[in-house]
């Protein structure tokens, strides 16, 4: 059983006809499979005293082996797209409030000359916004291109998926809009003196 491939078919011999030095028992239960295991091994000895029963396992067992991989895959996965997103936010940060600083002179300018503290909120958001746009547009075709090798690692869910970028997208745009909201709030607080006067 290996996730995400179809099974290989298979052939079935009669133990009589083609004995092998290992042999694998599957069967089925409806009560607790751990409360077969003495009765089954009693049942071995009985037909035959030389054999034994070893690797003893239920098909939940292993098939959480099979699945032990890709979980921490995407476990490490999840981390990184953590500390991306953390990244993403104090980048936004920087570039919105060094480009505020930069900029006290004119703000202070525009709000002496009658701008409201929301207008300035808004021009800082949308300036922010307009790179975050950027950076989504360019991410999104990355991503894309990508795609293909994450398809390798996910098991049962379609790496390229419109629902999927949109999700991604929406809660990215969040991420910066938040980002950007405390500068822009720093700005529509600036008043003209205090800016004209640090120059």
């Amino acid at each position: 059983f290996v996730p995400g491939q179809a099974a290989l078919p298979e052939v079935y011999w009669p133990y009589a006809q083609s004995p092998r030095w290992a042999s694998f028992f599957v069967l089925r239960t409806t009560g607790d499979p751990a409360a077969l295991v003495k009765a089954v091994e009693a049942k071995l000895r009985a037909a035959d005293p030389d054999l034994s029963a070893s690797n003893v396992a239920t098909m939940a067992e292993r098939v959480e082996a099979q699945l032990r991989r890709p979980r921490f895959n995407m476990l490490l996965i999840g981390v990184f797209a953590v500390f991306a997103i953390a990244l993403t936010v104090v980048g936004v940060y920087g570039v919105i409030a060094a480009s505020v600083a930069g900029r006290a002179r004119e703000i202070g300018v525009r709000v002496a000359l009658g701008a409201t503290a929301s207008r300035v909120v808004g021009m800082v958001l949308r300036e922010g916004m307009v790179l975050a746009g950027i950076g989504l547009v360019i991410g999104g075709l990355v991503a894309a291109m990508v795609s293909r090798f994450a398809g390798s690692l996910l098991y049962g869910v379609r790496p390229v998926g419109p629902a999927t970028y949109v999700a991604v997208a929406v809660v990215l745009a969040g991420v910066a809009a938040l980002a950007c909201l405390l500068p822009a709030r720093r700005a529509g607080r600036l008043h003209p003196m205090e800016a004209l006067r640090a120059e």
